[in-house]
């Protein structure tokens, strides 16, 4: 092999020696010892052969020539301290391959053995129930019971991710059935069900525990995935290669047009988290056109960088961990048109791992924060022996009074509920600067905010209301940087990303900088398309792709801006948008949720924020996006209570397109407060409760449309379906110029708002798909038709074509002849006119009126229809002429009945004798019963044992959700 123009005068400068092996048909150039000068692998001495890992050096490049393929022995390791230079050609790829090409499944969904640094203690293979142990530096610990089902979330979470570990699908704990032997490695293990490994959850840290081995965890497991394939074959891969390289080495590697295959075999000191066919650590190397399969671990490995580290022009496909994975403290991820296929974890894994600390709070008043790296500062209350009821304070400074101060809490973690404690920040070196912030402590963990920064050099942290005892402990964590201004650092880049068939697509486990996502696609992911857990940085997703995974997007919480912009959201089982519940720390007054111009096809859920009230959220506004076939429901906003902060004050919901959604609802809004509904066009749904249901303090609703919707109705009098359901009485009220044409719907304009004093809302200059003022009038639900409802929508004048363009005149309507319903004012007298009227809404006779109902008069009472008396009723029937109330068409029945009267307070229920079936309840009334007004359905005075099970299957039949008996 020629060395001339490596710099090296003889073969003798070597420590790395080439052999001829005449055993390879090829004449291999063999490398068993690691190069002590620069070295190149040049095309005209291939292929190379690597029997054992070696190591280059500090200062020293390994260069490798266009179009060299360099075979290693299983298990073999290029750990590279100095520089490697592996530039081919678009036509001359650089490979990196295993000696013995390993026989890999046909099928995908088979991959080789893989290796988590987890076991099962025992012969698991057959039972699946043993001791989970876990590897740490060579040897088997143990798991501590403690914590593990402190909460039903965290004992979830907790065997989940020790599933994934084990390779199963599914996990239980089960009673401890022997105690181990050696450490008991973990204790008070709390996941949040992403995490790779239960390293990345919270515990108490390595080996701090109070257990014993009587404690340790047991699990039952099953959907065994991890052995398949043959073991013979796995053991045929490599390690892989790995950059180790600080900021002083001269130059970066650099690695272009570059295939590795069959590597990330780990070892015994190692599990699959931490092996990658190319893991970086230091200064980030240049990674361009690299094509990598079939790996046991990751496909590339970023772990503790220091800088920005770039992925350009890539392909990785059947990974058995993350196709890239990130966890650092510090630095930068950006990728470029990379495709990523066939991971058995995430697509893209980015984790903000915690440091070390390097200095411990409150032992000194004041330190100085060197310039440089982050001051990482740690707070722990068992260190301080401060007694009860005191405080901690210290004091920060920078070097240079031309510096100021960035102040980053990474978390702070309290054991007790009890006790609110308290940390303030103050922008000085006193309590006489400026707070920066105060936190509320509640026993959860508070969990990295973007940074604070002071206007000088000097910054002091001052915790108060400890309250020490021995059950107590409080923890934090803290970065204190001196930096010269305000930073917006993007911490995660991801443009023209293709992820397909991963776990999850893009996995965000924690982030403290902002996070960018533009001309993605996510396809096939089992779990989620994009999950963002613990951080605080903004978000920003664009002009992406999502199809066919099971929850496009998740958001454990949203604690800083998040836009969501110009996406396609296709064909999801679950959700397109989920945001959860998480406790946060709020430092901005406003963190807004903008989702915009976005397309969502065939989902179960369109976006779903049952939390939408609480939490970090100031303002939601929802823009111009197109829903086409929830199966559920489009947009679902709720109130329900977590973290008891209230913060949201503003909705918008404007120029949205909703169609083909055939679930509850379309829309669900029910955040109650200020909300705006402008210019949507909700058309073709199919639903069961309503279109739209709105629950706010205030409401401004206008310019919309509703057409050729469908109502299910499946309640007729508690909870009435409607195309507009306005559930509560708003106190700001503005409804106007929507207009509603849907034929088929009974109500377009409904209210739930019952139990309160009677309110009324003008609803006046809207289109109701009609010119008919009855027709109008009938198609509204309120409080004229139902007496128990508590609110009267105030409908006239109304619009008279769908262009908005004439107006009706203010007048009442007029109701069919023989036909009764609404309030009744004034003295009313029913004459026997030999014809039945007709009831088709609740009679109400008000306060001061007097219906009087004259012998002869039948009542005919639609389904769900009844009476209710605030004034008199006079009913004067005789032997020869009774007044009849029964059901629509049964008049002529109840004429020819004779039967016993039966009291139920002040009305007659007619029924016939001992039977009691769907054909003899024959209308219902309503009557005082203990100073209640109750409809027939609720009066227990009339119900014989036969007769109550009877009515309450027909008082749900007619409409009720419950009874009381």
């Amino acid at each position: 092999m020629d060395l001339a123009g490596v710099g090296v005068p003889s073969l003798l400068s070597f420590t790395l020696i080439f052999t001829i092996c005449l055993s390879f048909s090829n004449a291999d150039t063999v490398i068993d010892t690691s190069p002590s000068a620069d070295l190149t692998l040049r095309r005209s001495d291939q292929p190379f052969y690597v029997n054992s890992s070696i190591i280059v050096p500090p200062g020293i490049t390994l260069t490798v020539e266009p179009g060299v393929t360099v075979t290693f022995d299983p298990g073999v390791t290029l750990s590279v301290r100095g520089r490697l230079v592996a530039k081919g050609q678009p036509g001359q790829r650089i490979r990196f391959t295993a000696a013995d090409t390993p026989n890999i499944p046909a099928q995908r969904d088979s991959p080789p053995i893989w290796f988590d640094g987890a076991r099962l203690a025992g012969d698991f293979t057959s039972s699946h129930v043993g001791r989970l142990e876990l590897l740490l530096g060579g040897s088997y610990g143990t798991v501590c019971q403690n914590g593990w089902n402190s909460h039903w979330y965290y004992s979830y979470y907790n065997t989940r991710v020790a599933a994934r570990m084990l390779g199963y699908k599914y996990c239980t704990r089960v009673n401890n059935r022997g105690g181990g032997t050696g450490n008991i490695l973990l204790s008070n293990v709390r996941c949040n069900g992403h995490e790779d490994s239960l390293w990345d959850c919270r515990h108490d840290g390595v080996r701090v525990h109070n257990c014993f081995h009587s404690q340790d965890v047991w699990l039952q497991c099953s959907g065994y995935s991890g052995y398949r394939g043959d073991a013979n074959e796995t053991a045929k891969y490599w390690s892989g290669i790995q950059l180790v390289t600080n900021s002083s080495e001269p130059g970066v590697s650099d690695l272009q047009y570059v295939d590795v295959e069959f590597a990330g075999l780990p070892n015994i000191e190692t599990h699959s988290n931490d092996t990658a066919a190319i893991s970086v650590s230091g200064t980030p190397p240049v990674l361009e056109n690299l094509n990598i399969t079939n790996v046991i671990g990751n496909g590339v490995l970023l772990r503790d960088i220091a800088g920005h580290a770039l992925i350009n022009d890539s392909y990785i496909e059947a990974s058995l961990g993350n196709g890239v994975s990130f966890r650092s403290f510090g630095g930068d991820l950006a990728m470029n048109n990379v495709q990523i296929s066939n991971v058995n974890k995430a697509g893209v894994y980015y984790n903000r791992t915690l440091p070390l600390p390097s200095y411990k709070m409150c032992l000194t008043p004041e330190t100085t924060v060197p310039d440089g790296q982050p001051l990482i500062v740690s707070f722990d209350s068992t260190d301080l022996h401060l007694g009860l009821e005191t405080s901690c304070s210290q004091v920060f400074w920078s070097r240079s009074s031309a510096q100021i101060l960035a102040v980053r809490i990474l978390y702070i973690r309290t054991s007790w509920r009890g006790n609110v404690n308290i940390l303030d920040i103050y922008d000085g070196n006193s309590t006489n600067h400026e707070r920066l912030e105060r936190v509320h402590m509640y026993g959860d963990e508070v969990t990295m905010p973007s940074p604070l920064y002071t206007t000088g050099g000097s910054v002091l942290l001052s915790f108060s209301r400890l309250n020490i005892n021995f059950w107590e402990r409080y923890q934090g964590m803290f970065s204190i940087q001196s930096v010269a201004a305000h930073s917006d650092q993007v911490g995660l880049s991801v443009h023209s990303v293709d992820i397909r068939k991963a776990a999850n697509g893009i996995l965000i486990e924690s982030q403290l900088h902002h996070l960018l996502i533009s001309e993605a696609r996510v396809a096939h992911s089992s779990e989620t398309g994009l999950y963002v857990g613990k951080g605080s940085g903004t978000i920003v997703l664009q002009d992406s792709v999502f199809m066919d995974n099971s929850i496009h997007m998740y958001f454990e919480h949203i604690q800083r801006n998040v836009t969501v912009d110009k996406n396609e959201f296709n064909d999801s089982s679950n959700y397109a948008l989920s945001v959860g519940s998480a406790s946060v720390w709020i430092l901005s007054n406003n963190v807004r949720f903008v989702f915009q111009n976005n397309t969502l096809l065939d989902s179960s859920f369109g976006i779903w924020m049952p939390h939408a009230r609480e939490c970090a959220l100031t303002d939601i506004i929802v823009f111009g996006n197109v829903f086409k076939n929830q199966s559920t429901t489009a947009i679902r906003l709720g109130t329900s209570y977590r973290c008891n902060t209230h913060r949201l004050r503003n909705v918008q919901v404007m120029e949205n397109v909703v169609y083909e959604s055939n679930g509850t609802a379309a829309f669900l809004i029910e955040t109650g407060v200020s909300t705006e509904i402008l210019n949507n066009t909700l058309f073709d749904n199919d639903v069961s409760q309503c279109v739209l249901c709105v629950s706010a303090s205030s409401l401004f609703m206008t310019g919309n449309t509703f057409r050729d919707n469908n109502v299910r109705n499946i309640y007729k009098r508690h909870q009435v379906g409607a195309s507009l359901i306005v559930k509560n009485f708003v106190t700001v009220f503005t409804f106007t110029s929507n207009i509603f044409e849907n034929p088929s719907v009974e109500y377009q304009l409904a209210t739930w708002h019952e139990n309160s004093v009677l309110r009324k809302l003008d609803v006046s200059r809207n289109y109701w798909g009609t010119s008919d003022p009855f027709a109008v009038y009938s198609g509204i639900l309120d409080n004229t038709k139902l007496y128990t409802l508590r609110t009267e929508f105030l409908y006239t004048p109304f619009y008279i074509t769908s262009d908005l363009s004439s107006l009706s005149s203010d007048v009442d309507p007029t109701p069919p002849p023989y036909t009764l319903g609404g309030r009744i004012k004034t003295d009313l007298t029913l004459n026997d006119t030999d014809r039945p009227y007709t009831v088709t809404r609740d009679l109400n006779v008000t306060a001061n009126a007097t219906l009087t109902i004259e012998p002869g008069v039948a009542l005919e009472f639609e389904d769900s229809v009844g009476m209710y008396v605030e004034g008199r009723l006079n009913v004067s029937g005789t032997a020869s002429k009774r007044c009849i109330f029964t059901a629509k068409g049964k008049s002529a029945i109840t004429k020819n009945m004779t039967c016993p009267a039966a009291d139920s307070g002040l009305f007659v229920l007619y029924r016939e004798p001992y039977r009691y079936d769907i054909n003899t309840f024959y209308g219902r009334l309503y009557g005082k019963e203990n100073g209640r007004t109750l409809p027939v359905c609720y009066d227990s005075s009339i119900r014989g044992p036969m007769l109550n099970a009877w009515l309450a299957e027909e008082c749900k039949r007619l409409g009720y959700t419950f009874l009381v008996v």
